[in-house]
């Protein structure tokens, strides 16, 4: 912030008494607004917001309505209003350090931010507007401070990964995604992955005593169910919380992965009241797709303001949303999100051999595929938008195509997580090799497209690489995950966000997971018998690849012999230590689900 800046006040006294006017005229965010910024002289304000904050719905009617302000604005400054629920990169970017929003930052023409304001008064922002119209009085840009980094070292880059989040956990130093961002339990599940191949005597204590202490937490919703993103002022109270549709789609796959090795019935019953949340709450477009976010209700419908403490909130439970009424949602189609889901949704089928989740992923997939791609193949940011998502996007979108292909057979899935894995090849490769988060074509000012990579982001991708070529056989997309792997070795981030997702690709890639080959017609009597087993006999490591009975190449590629009947096939790429990782999940996998479904 401005080293100048008054002290911020609670700005409900002058909303009540601003004179009203018409909101600015919001430019989108692109580099047009910025070329605009140049071509004019001015600065740049960014109103960085997201619809799960109820400022969201109060600032225009009562902060940026201000006759004085909105003028000012149009007179000093290009407004741009930006949804960091649509672009979670902007966070990294412009966020303010404690992490919340909504926020406003002043940039320069090149989107580098030199004064950044959380909640403020119109009379503030009208004052630095006039004072920073001059660009010889504005401060110097921010300075982006360095991500602290880990030597990987020569060990493989799985075992680096795997031994850092054991000994945080260990130490209890490890939150698993820090205070302010998502909630992530992607390393649990990359751990539990890795362990079970491992053999670490640790391990099961620390993953059951992890998640034990995050379920009892004021971060596990038991009322609705679900997992929050956590938001805290230094003195421990709560200023808001929203749910994810992808940190809850990943947190109730990882629960799921659990309950499969632990026997716990306890983490496979609160996976299950996850699925309710996420089908209770986050329901939209005819019910069949989910909306990005759900703000919790801890804000007073009548005035917005703060009712009580999340530690309140949660020990009041159902009593405290009486109080409230009903939380705010938003309404976007997020593809990426919606897609990972769908993974999650076949990975439950196998965990609970429960056909309505099977059911689920392909009435989702009659609804969600006709908009999920731009022009050339790749996913898109939203439904039906056209524009093309960042690099987890097409990440979170093969993978779910690929879980899609391994529950129907449908060729077409895989003809589409193909063309994901091209496009990530053309649009978001560099010429070393190393992968961008977001395309090379995207619509974003130079600040944004050069910000540091994010492992969770390029994790989602290298893990879907990965798996596509274990189930195609096909080398190239096992070169560009390789590469992009190799591009982390020395300069993993030293905090633990987006760890699990990378670590799960680097498993992948060291240790190819089982393949399950089925040689039969999709939707025969034959065809859904083998079906049928090969997702029980499937860990959550497996693959599954499905050949068409004309596809000579691909049969003999797999081992099938020419005249040989429907078969079902067990491809290993080390034997002996994915029989032992299949045997131990599948064995877990019944003992545990005929108790909890008896």
């Amino acid at each position: 912030m401005h080293p100048g800046a008054p002290i911020l006040v609670v700005a409900a006294v002058l909303f009540a008494s601003a004179a009203r006017g018409d909101e600015p005229d919001w430019r989108p965010l692109g580099r047009a607004a910025f070329r605009e910024a140049k071509d004019a002289g001015r600065p740049v304000v960014l109103w960085l917001t997201a619809p799960w904050n109820r400022d969201h719905f109060l600032w225009p009617r009562h902060l940026f309505a201000d006759s004085t302000l909105s003028a000012t604005i149009a007179r000093r400054a290009i407004p741009v209003r930006a949804d960091a629920s649509r672009w979670p990169e902007l966070r990294d970017v412009w966020a303010l350090d404690s992490g919340l929003l909504p926020a406003v930052h002043f940039l320069d023409e090149h989107g580098r931010v030199f004064a950044s304001f959380p909640p403020p008064e119109a009379e503030e922002l009208v004052y630095w507007l006039e004072d920073y119209a001059d660009p010889a009085d504005r401060p110097p840009p921010i300075e982006r401070r360095p991500v602290p980094a880990l030597d990987a070292g020569v060990a493989p880059l799985d075992d680096v990964i795997a031994r850092e989040l054991l000994e945080r956990l260990l130490a209890g130093t490890s939150p698993l995604g820090a205070v302010h961002a998502d909630v992530d339990l992607a390393p649990l599940m990359f751990l539990n992955e890795w362990g079970a191949w491992r053999g670490d005597p640790r391990l099961a204590d620390v993953l059951d005593t992890t998640l034990d202490t995050l379920l009892g937490s004021a971060l596990f919703d038991r009322v609705d169910g679900g997992f929050h993103r956590a938001f805290a002022t230094a003195d421990g109270r709560v200023v808001h919380r929203e749910k994810l549709l992808r940190a809850n789609a990943v947190a109730g796959e990882a629960l799921a992965s659990r309950f499969a090795t632990s026997g716990r019935l306890d983490f496979g019953a609160d996976a299950l009241l996850i699925v309710r949340c996420l089908n209770g709450r986050f329901r939209t477009r005819a019910a069949t797709l989910y909306c990005g976010s759900l703000a919790a209700d801890l804000y007073a419908s009548s005035d917005g303001s703060l009712v009580m403490t999340g530690e309140e909130w949660y020990a009041r439970g159902a009593e405290a949303r009486q109080v409230v009424g009903a939380p705010t949602r938003s309404t976007d189609v997020p593809v990426g999100a919606n897609w990972r889901l769908l993974e999650s949704f076949a990975h439950y089928f196998r965990a609970f051999g429960d056909e309505r989740f099977s059911q689920a992923v392909r009435t989702a997939d009659a609804a969600l595929r006709p908009g999920s791609f731009d022009a050339t193949g790749a996913a898109c940011r939203e439904l039906d938008s056209g524009q093309v998502g960042n690099l987890r996007d097409q990440g979170d979108v093969g993978s779910g195509l690929l879980a899609l292909h391994a529950l129907t057979g449908d060729p077409s899935a895989l003809d589409s997580a193909r063309e994901i894995a091209r496009a990530i090849r053309d649009r978001f490769r560099r010429d070393d090799g190393s992968l961008r988060d977001l395309a090379v074509d995207a619509d974003l000012p130079d600040e944004v497209r050069s910000a540091p990579d994010r492992p969770g982001f390029q994790g989602a991708a290298l893990r879907f690489l990965t798996d596509l070529f274990v189930v195609t056989a096909e080398a190239e997309w096992h070169d560009l995950a390789a590469a992009g792997l190799e591009a982390w070795r020395h300069r993993l981030p030293a905090d633990d966000v987006g760890l699990g997702e990378l670590g799960r690709a680097a498993f992948r890639s060291s240790v190819p997971p089982p393949l399950v080959v089925c040689d039969a017609v999709p939707g025969t009597e034959e065809g859904d018998r083998l079906g049928a087993l090969a997702q029980r006999i499937a860990d959550p490591t497996m693959c599954v690849r499905w050949i068409a009975s004309e596809d000579r190449a691909t049969r003999t590629r797999f081992g099938f012999v020419e005249g040989e009947a429907p078969a079902l096939r067990i491809v290993w790429g080390d034997t002996s230590p994915a029989l032992r990782t299949a045997v131990t999940f599948r064995r877990a996998y019944e003992r545990a689900r005929e108790r909890l479904l008896r």
